[in-house]
C-alpha cells in the first residue's frame, strides 16, 4: 500500500496497527460487522468487537470520501481515457441502514468496449471496470460520476428509466448513445402482459415476441403495437382505479 494512502495515517484514535487498520477494512467490507468481527479473531486471534470494525470502517470511509470530493473540485483527470467507446452503466438499489432507514445505493459501472472480450461461443466478458458508489442524493452521485465521464470521448449511457439520469445525460451530454436496459423494458413488458391476457400460452408469446423485437432495434413498432392494442376488462378497471 502507498505511503501516502489515508490508511497510513495515524487519524481516528486507533491505537492499531496500519495493517490491522486495512485487514478490518476490508473484513467489513466483505460482510456484515459481526461476522467480519469473527473472521478477523479467527485468523489473527485478536480480540476484534464489530462495533470497533464499524468504527473504523466509517471513519475511513469518510476521509476516503472527502479526498474523492477534494478531487471533484480540484477538477483533477482520474483516467487518461482514449478514443474507444465505453460505456456507463448506471443504476441503484434500495439499503436499509440503521440510522436513517431505507436509502437508495448508486452505483457507476464504466467500461471500454475492448473490455468485454469473449470468452466462450455465447458468452462475453467484462475483464476490466471502474466503478463510482455513492449512498445519497443523486446530485451527488452524479457529481462523482461527472469526475470520469467528462473525460471520456464516445460514450454510451445504459440505464433502466429512472428520469433522474436521463435528465442528466440530456443535459451535460446531448451526443451520447442513450440505451434503455432492454431487462427493465422486458420487466414492464410482463408487467403489461400479466393484466392484459388471461391465456397463459398467449401471453407468453406475445412476450417473446414483443422481446424479440426489442433486441433487433424494433422499438418503434413495440409502441406501436402497444398503442394499437385494446386493453383487456381487466387492465381497463385496474387503470380507472389508479
Amino acid at each position: 500500500m502507498p505511503k501516502t494512502h489515508v490508511l497510513m495515517e495515524i487519524t481516528g484514535g486507533f491505537s492499531i496497527s496500519h495493517y490491522m487498520k486495512e485487514l478490518l477494512c476490508f473484513a467489513g467490507q466483505q460482510t456484515v460487522f459481526e461476522e467480519a468481527s469473527q473472521t478477523v479473531n479467527k485468523l489473527t486471534g485478536a480480540k476484534v468487537t464489530s462495533k470497533q470494525i464499524e468504527r473504523v470502517c466509517h471513519h475511513y470511509g469518510e476521509k476516503l470520501e472527502q479526498e474523492q470530493q477534494q478531487e471533484i473540485t480540484q477538477g483533477e483527470k482520474p483516467v487518461n481515457y482514449n478514443k474507444d467507446l465505453h460505456y456507463v452503466e448506471l443504476d441503484g438499489g434500495m439499503l436499509l441502514t440503521r440510522e436513517e432507514g431505507w436509502k437508495e445505493m448508486k452505483l457507476c459501472r464504466i467500461f471500454s468496449g475492448k473490455d468485454a472480450v469473449q470468452v466462450s461461443k455465447d458468452r462475453k466478458q467484462i475483464i476490466h471496470s471502474s466503478y463510482i458508489g455513492h449512498l445519497g442524493s443523486h446530485k451527488k452521485f452524479l457529481e462523482k460520476v461527472e469526475q470520469h465521464t467528462d473525460f471520456i470521448i464516445r460514450k454510451a449511457i445504459l440505464a433502466d428509466g429512472a428520469p433522474w439520469i436521463w435528465n442528466w445525460a440530456e443535459d451535460l451530454y446531448p451526443d451520447s448513445i442513450q440505451i434503455l436496459d432492454f431487462y427493465h423494458v422486458k420487466e414492464h413488458l410482463c408487467v403489461f402482459a400479466q393484466e392484459q391476457f388471461k391465456d397463459p400460452e398467449q401471453k407468453q408469446q406475445w412476450i417473446d415476441y414483443q422481446s424479440l423485437r426489442l433486441l433487433n432495434d424494433q422499438v418503434e413498432d413495440v409502441i406501436e403495437d402497444l398503442k394499437n392494442l385494446k386493453p383487456s376488462k381487466r387492465l381497463s378497471e385496474k387503470l380507472c382505479r389508479s
